[in-house]
């Protein structure tokens, strides 16, 4: 039986760990849990999986430290990384190490509420019950590692192969989508409140257009806009990474400026500014 090994045991790892524990022997590293393997015992693994923390920076960038840190003690034939980095980093860490390096967008959700995953909407904790999984990287590298999501998946489910830097840009896109349409969503239902009407009677005409989609379009009247850990480190690490290429995404910036007018929260303030 093939091993593998998940660096991490935070949300995205142990959904990750569950995902292939019936099929392979699967480890685990994390220092700061209990039952933790060792760094030697994780490298004789067939498949390293990275669920490590990218935080945010204090200048709001991401922070690699922990990725970096970790490919540098891997030594496993094949690695993929789970955890959220910016585009152009596989490529590099591939370019720095020479080893076998893909990147596979994690479909987690933080939300708390209830997700229609039968009609659409990725498993907010359950993998086996995603109906796609992306693995970015060289063609030798990503067909490898699809034998191991197809053998917990199976043939039904969708295992689309592509480059490492179109991977890192949709985990991008998807969060700085879920973050807009909840800003959107916000500004609309302010509309209404100064207009006299419901957004939730207005939301519920709305959606009987079939172009449009439900997700993310709620408003909270006691916790207004988006917060949690992935948006905010998301969409504003990816502005930084777009500034430092010299390119102002100014309507990534008033998603977070316009968050801010309705969010309650300083930190969500605090961001807004650092802008």
């Amino acid at each position: 039986m093939k091993k593998v090994a998940v660096i991490g045991r935070g949300y995205v790892g142990k959904s990750v760990f569950n995902f292939f524990k019936d099929h392979f022997e699967v480890l685990f590293y994390d220092p700061n849990v209990e039952g933790s393997s060792t760094k030697e015992e994780c490298n004789k693994c067939d498949l390293a999986v990275v669920c490590v923390p990218t935080p945010m920076a204090e200048d709001y960038s991401v922070d690699l430290s922990i990725v970096n840190a970790t490919i540098d003690w891997l030594e496993t034939p094949l690695i993929l990384i789970k955890s959220t980095i910016p585009p152009t980093t596989t490529a590099g860490l591939i370019s720095r190490t020479g080893k076998n390096i893909a990147f596979s967008p994690e479909m987690i959700g933080e939300g708390k509420y209830e997700v229609n995953w039968w009609q659409g909407h990725p498993h907010p904790s359950d993998m086996k019950l995603h109906y796609f999984h992306i693995i970015g990287g060289e063609k030798k590298v990503t067909r490898a590692i699809v034998q191991f999501f197809l053998k917990v998946g199976g043939p039904s489910k969708t295992y689309t192969q592509t480059d490492s830097l179109s991977a890192e840009i949709m985990k991008y896109t998807e969060n700085i989508w879920g973050a807009m349409k909840v800003t959107w969503a916000n500004e609309m239902y302010q509309c209404c409140e100064n207009l006299g009407a419901d957004w939730a009677v207005v939301r519920e005409l709305w959606a009987l257009d079939g172009r449009v989609d439900k997700m993310h379009t709620a408003v909270f009247e006691d916790n207004r806009g988006w917060s949690g850990k992935c948006y905010p480190k998301d969409l504003v690490g990816f502005i930084k990474f777009m500034q430092k290429i010299s390119y102002e995404p100014e309507l990534l910036k008033e998603i977070v400026r316009t968050n801010a007018r309705f969010s309650s929260k300083e930190d969500m303030k605090k961001l807004s500014k650092g802008l």
